[in-house]
């Protein structure tokens, strides 16, 4: 009885990834708020919701955005994870936890004040929204790096962030994705 009691619960944790992957039989779905950069974590089995939480995540904590305004969210898939399955979808902002991540490496190591953080949390939101996908992220951190004086022993203000870095990065990956192709 136990052996068959297992052998059901075994079924029930990891077929759903070998019959119908990143369907809601079992899985965990992981979205990004644009408007606020806070993250939340929605878990179902058997297509029943059991669990949901929002998180702060390093952009919503810099821009003391702890709740958005309702009716203001901006809600994007992230990730969608399974027991079984050892990968996610590539969503269009499948990287972008990861591109959180960069972010807070960078106030770390330019030692960014508040205010330089907000206003790179407030950018990095910026070019999410207007890209509509995580791909032009990765150029914004690659200028991002370029702007900030490393190791100075001083401290990288919002002062020394440009304005138009943001829309910046958007142009240019919009003319190197346009000349890929």
């Amino acid at each position: 009885m136990c052996t068959l009691f297992i052998g059901a619960a075994a079924i029930v944790v990891f077929a759903p990834g070998l019959i119908a992957p990143w369907s809601r039989l079992n899985n965990e779905e992981q979205e990004l708020d644009l408007s606020s950069g806070r993250a939340r974590f929605t878990r179902y089995v058997l297509y029943c919701q059991v669990s949901q939480e929002v998180r702060n995540t390093a952009i919503s904590k810099a821009l003391g955005s702890s709740r958005g305004s309702e009716g203001d969210e901006g809600w994007v898939m992230v990730n969608i994870f399974q027991p079984g399955v050892s990968h996610s979808p590539h969503f269009l902002y499948h990287g972008a936890f990861s591109q959180i991540t960069g972010l807070e490496i960078h106030w770390d190591m330019a030692d960014f004040t508040q205010d330089a953080r907000a206003e790179t949390a407030r950018q990095l939101l910026k070019v999410w929204r207007d890209g509509g996908s995580d791909s032009a992220a990765d150029r914004y951190l690659d200028n991002l790096a370029g702007t900030v004086v490393w190791d100075s022993g001083q401290p990288t203000t919002a002062d020394a962030i440009p304005d138009d870095l943001a829309q910046k990065s958007l142009t240019e990956y919009d003319g190197k994705h346009a000349r890929d192709h």
